[in-house]
């Protein structure tokens, strides 16, 4: 419910500046190629983006399979990354935008998942700095699993558009 509560086609202003129109455009789910990754089709997309957001619900501490999926078939050697890449997402701003199950006080070393939520989006930060993009600090709405309340989800957008203006 927040993941579609943050579809920046259901609050950005048209004429505005802000990180999707900046980007050039929106891949999402939605989109017609999101089932099926293709190189070509990812590169396409991030070639004309300069700004990049992936927005997901983090479970099992990590990304959906198919946006795993994605990382492994578009962010690849000769392209994303390697000596003779030119280092394509080099230099673009990308940033992970989270809904999160749990409060964010569980994320905390004395608590029951004895991982900041930073330290267990790491991999991440690994993967974005070895392509030389700029990786930026992530947005996290916590407590989902326990509040689905239309309120709760509405009182995120806010605060997910300021994220994205930040960047």
């Amino acid at each position: 419910k927040a993941n579609c509560s943050w579809n920046p086609q259901n609050f950005l202003d048209p004429g505005s500046q802000n990180v999707a129109k900046q980007g050039g455009g929106i891949f999402s789910r939605n989109s017609p190629d999101w089932l099926t990754p293709r190189p070509s089709c990812g590169e396409i997309f991030i070639s004309s983006t300069f700004v990049i957001v992936f927005q997901f619900p983090f479970y099992w501490f990590n990304c959906p399979p198919l946006l795993k999926k994605w990382f492994d078939e578009v962010l690849t050697y000769g392209w994303a990354y390697g000596s003779k890449s030119g280092y394509k997402v080099g230099g673009k701003k990308i940033a992970l935008a989270i809904s999160a199950g749990i409060d964010e006080h569980e994320y905390n070393r004395m608590e029951k998942y004895k991982y900041t939520l930073g330290e267990l989006l790491r991999p991440f930060e690994l993967t974005f700095e070895y392509i030389k993009a700029d990786y930026r600090p992530f947005f996290a709405y916590y407590g989902i699993e326990l509040d689905t309340s239309s309120e709760w989800i509405e009182d995120s957008v806010p605060k997910y558009l300021d994220f994205l203006n930040s960047l």
